[in-house]
């Protein structure tokens, strides 16, 4: 059987209650109150379709529980905790760019003041330009981690491990550890 989806599970919940609502509304008939005892034969075997619809949402609804029941709870607590730690690392790449351009900027400032030129400078002073990119690669893919994990964690009860794809969270297999 197919993994059930959030989708599946809230609409099995919702047809398993209008199920059994319809079928307990349809109990309360009597032959006397449709008439003839072909109308109740009708509505008896809608009711037994009716419970057959019902008893299928209890296994799409088991089978969501069984799949909750067997969630690989320490990668689910292994990505919160990454989750609440990639806001902090982008944070510091953007400082560690920021600092980076400020001291340049001094530094620039200082020697200018000192009487270099553009040409001596840039001897001198390393341009940060290659660190600030690499910054805003890696922040790039923090941003791309963050939203695969909580894709991951919104995947209720499924819980894709393939959502976590290109994430420090993937698990390896032998030959990528080898």
């Amino acid at each position: 059987m197919n993994k059930v989806t959030m989708i599946d599970l809230n609409n099995a919940r919702q047809a398993k209650q209008h199920l059994t609502d319809a079928i307990g509304a349809l109990q309360k008939l009597t032959v006397q109150a449709v008439g003839r005892s072909e109308n109740h034969e009708k509505i008896t075997s809608f009711k037994t379709w009716l419970s057959e619809l019902a008893s299928t949402a209890d296994t799409i609804i088991t089978q969501g529980q069984n799949q909750y029941n067997e969630r690989p709870k320490e990668l689910i607590q292994a990505a919160n905790t990454r989750l609440h730690k990639i806001p902090d690392e982008i944070l510091l790449r953007q400082k560690k760019s920021q600092f980076a351009t400020e001291a340049y900027e001094a530094q620039v400032f200082d020697l200018k003041h000192k009487g270099f030129n553009s040409g001596q400078i840039a001897k001198i002073v390393d341009d940060p330009g290659s660190e600030i990119e690499r910054n805003k690669t890696e922040i790039i893919e923090l941003e791309t981690e963050h939203k695969q994990i909580l894709a991951f964690l919104a995947d209720v009860p499924v819980f894709n491990i393939e959502l976590l794809k290109n994430t420090s969270l993937y698990p390896k297999t032998e030959i990528e550890v080898a």
